[in-house]
């Protein structure tokens, strides 16, 4: 439902943008201080801003398990007033160590905030749109965290390589990086 709202509101806006001129935003700026610098004879009016977030961020899943191998050596020399016995080394066997490994699934965190203003609020605002938006959007979601609609992007991290995990892939070459996987 949300994704439909969205779609809606950059569409109103996309279509009555459409029926005007398109502008730089400084240029929008001498339209509101001066209308003839477009063609107009009054400054513009129903002034929005639409401001679109979307962010891709690593979400925790659940844990595999990876199986490390253990190593033991054992040394040992032998001395004696009259003889000596050189060091000699022994492999001991000793059980794979089971541990978890994280993985992650990365989200395509996507917010929308439409901010009305009028000729005189971008008159006299100091910041560029950049902030103004990033201002409305980080409020908008501190107030309510619920705008945020979040969808997996079916990409997935994985320090599990080599691991026991029946589910995992083997990466191709161009996944394998530093010993961790990407899907």
């Amino acid at each position: 439902m949300k994704k439909l709202l969205m779609t809606i509101a950059l569409v109103a806006v996309a279509g009555s943008a459409q029926a005007g001129n398109s502008l730089s935003y400084e240029e929008f700026i001498e339209a509101c201080k001066n209308p003839d610098s477009q063609g107009m004879q009054i400054p513009p009016e129903q002034i929005k801003v639409l401001c679109v977030d979307e962010k891709l961020r690593w979400q925790p899943t659940e844990s595999g398990v990876i199986n490390l191998d253990q190593s033991r050596l054992l040394t040992a020399e032998l001395f004696s007033n009259k003889y000596h016995v050189k060091q000699q080394e022994f492999v001991l066997e000793m059980p794979e160590a089971m541990t978890s490994c994280p993985k992650q699934r990365e989200i395509l965190e996507t917010a929308v905030v439409e901010k009305p203003l009028t000729c005189a609020q971008v008159l006299n605002e100091k910041r560029g749109l950049e902030e103004i938006c990033r201002e409305a959007i980080d409020s908008a979601i501190a107030a309510n965290p619920d705008i945020v609609e979040s969808v997996p992007t079916g990409r997935e991290f994985t320090t599990c390589e080599g691991g026991d995990d029946p589910g995992q892939d083997k990466p191709d070459q161009d996944q394998q990086q530093n010993g961790q996987q990407y899907k």
